[in-house]
């Protein structure tokens, strides 16, 4: 199987760390190939954690992203994390229907906010129900919990499946701390979070 992982952020995005990246060296040990295609780079993030915004970087992202989808043909399926372009209408992922490429979507977050709470009128008229388009078309909606799948399954989506964020446990370990102190660690086994990523894109096929 021929992925395409388009993840929002390159490597120092934390939140592709742990809701892709991670997955990586199981699905290639299970003979899954994974071209990973982030829309934002590591120099678009050093600049955003010095709390600054690189457009050039920006533009540079959009233009990555609109040229790879020139090459879906070669892929088997598409996983998107969040959205293909963000401010922009859910036109790409529409035409993804007609691609024969069927995509997985995932989210870890309520991003559907970002659009219909927008101060600004203009954004929440044109996109406040972009994701719920995007959720809709999807093969697959990934949630990172109750609340993101209850909003798509209210947008119709075709299957929702919850997988709430986790950590690989052999990359981070917790501190030791003294035993008269409680620990609370929501740990997950590294193989059951990994097995849900395999099974689902399995079925986007």
């Amino acid at each position: 199987m021929k992925i395409l992982l388009m993840s929002r952020y390159a490597t120092l995005g934390a939140s592709s760390r742990v809701r892709s990246y991670q997955y990586l060296p199981f699905l290639h040990e299970h003979g899954v190939s994974v071209t990973v295609s982030p829309l934002f780079s590591n120099a678009y993030l050093q600049t955003l954690y010095d709390k600054r915004t690189s457009w050039l970087e920006v533009i540079k992202g959009y233009s990555r992203r609109f040229v790879k989808l020139f090459t879906l043909y070669r892929y088997d399926v598409v996983i998107i994390e969040k959205e293909l372009f963000p401010f922009f209408p859910a036109i790409f992922e529409r035409l993804l229907q007609f691609s024969g490429r069927p995509y997985l979507v995932d989210y870890d977050d309520a991003l559907f906010h970002r659009y219909d709470c927008h101060k600004s009128g203009l954004v929440r008229f044109f996109l406040s129900r972009k994701i719920d388009t995007v959720m809709r078309n999807a093969a697959v909606v990934v949630a990172g919990n109750h609340y993101l799948a209850e909003r798509a399954e209210k947008a119709g989506a075709k299957k929702v499946i919850i997988i709430p964020t986790v950590v690989d446990t052999d990359h981070y370990v917790p501190l030791e701390r003294s035993k008269n102190k409680r620990r609370d660690n929501n740990w997950m086994d590294r193989y059951a979070q990994n097995l849900p990523l395999f099974i689902i894109a399995n079925s986007c096929i």
